[in-house]
């Protein structure tokens, strides 16, 4: 909700006096199990991610239900495609026209069950009473008011975890899970410079923390940079020994008669750019002095299991790969989209993995 100032005077002047008069108005409670159930997440894009575990367990809780999630332009990329909503119910805070028409549509659907996850805004306790919902399920904050809109709800605490406090939430329908584990689907979607930044994983937040350093820097001292965000880099001299740099993990195993670890089933796909064509965009880089972003990749998604058996050809190697369970944090799908470090850097990838692969298969054999 943030930068919408129109909203944010009625949540502060409006809500609490609308929490307070469509509170007094008392709704009758079905006994039947929900056919239609409403959760709303208008914010936050951390939240949001943390709120995974809730959703995936109502889903299991109520797997013929329909449900629908009403998100906002702040939060709809890092929830779309969750495979346990049923639709995403668009609300566009930027046009208050046409919230008559959000709500009317709302009540179409007839939902039986509204959960409020917001923990602070007004506006979302509003919607649930509004959408017709008769059981409606939120948090009680301190000094907000918003809770005399819910049936029943639960008090936000601030020394909670988040992921608990949504779980806690679910406990007022007998839902109880110890899944706490965290998603994101990012299938079929090259990334933009601009997508949003939430690591899952303390190898992203490491590299996202050296970004927000350089902001710093700049705001504070002037100083300019260039940031390069790099797809998945192999090629001559990449450590074997290593965590990271598959491909040449793969190659020193195979070469040396051993057989891969492939962490899932194999299916992860990523987006590989030769280090020769990295160096390229480098150099390029070096004459700009814009504070820009950009990506430094081929756009194109390659999965680990092909990638074994491309390097299976060319090594000659005869046996397969060792499958350990996936990694805790590890996206499925990572692709770059390299459109603006065409348009401002002229770069544009030349190495294809096939020759890359076999240059770097040769350098390791010697």
């Amino acid at each position: 909700m943030r930068g919408n100032k129109l909203f944010k005077v009625i949540d502060r002047l409006l809500g609490i006096p609308l929490c307070f008069i469509l509170g007094k108005i008392k709704t009758c409670r079905p006994s039947h199990l929900p056919k239609s159930i409403l959760l709303i997440k208008l914010s936050a894009l951390g939240d949001t991610i943390l709120l995974i575990p809730a959703l995936r367990a109502i889903r299991k809780a109520y797997p013929k239900s329909f449900i629908g999630l009403i998100v906002t332009e702040a939060n709809y990329q890092v929830i779309e495609g969750c495979p346990y909503i049923d639709e995403l119910i668009f609300l566009d805070i930027k046009n208050p026209g046409r919230f008559i028409g959000f709500i009317l549509n709302l009540r179409r659907k007839r939902f039986d069950l509204a959960i409020d996850f917001d923990q602070w805004l007004r506006l979302s306790p509003i919607l649930a009473w509004l959408s017709g919902a008769k059981i409606r399920l939120g948090f009680k904050t301190e000094g907000q008011y918003r809770h005399y809109l819910y049936t029943a709800y639960i008090d936000h605490t601030r020394d909670k975890h988040e992921v608990l406090s949504f779980l806690s939430l679910l406990s007022l329908l007998k839902i109880e899970t110890e899944d706490t584990h965290l998603e994101i689907w990012l299938e079929d979607r090259t990334f933009l410079e601009d997508f949003p930044t939430i690591p899952i994983s303390p190898y992203g937040i490491t590299k996202l923390c050296v970004e927000k350093y350089l902001k710093f820097y700049q705001e504070t001292y002037g100083m300019n940079s260039v940031i390069l965000r790099y797809a998945n880099v192999y090629g001559r001299r990449q450590d074997p020994f290593g965590e990271a740099g598959v491909v040449a993990i793969f190659i020193q195993k195979m070469l040396s008669g051993e057989r891969p670890t492939i962490f899932g089933d194999g299916s992860q796909e990523r987006d590989y750019v030769y280090v020769d064509d990295v160096v390229e965009a480098n150099l390029s880089a070096i004459t700009k002095d814009d504070n820009l972003i950009l990506n430094i990749g081929t756009g194109v998604t390659t999965s680990v299991q092909e990638l074994f058996y491309e390097l299976q050809k060319i090594t000659g190697f005869s046996e397969m790969p060792i499958y350990a369970t996936q990694r805790a944090g590890e996206l499925q799908r990572s692709c770059l989209d390299g459109s603006k470090a065409k348009q401002l850097l002229a770069f544009i990838p030349k190495t294809d993995l096939a020759k890359g692969l076999k240059e770097t298969v040769e350098y390791f054999r010697k």
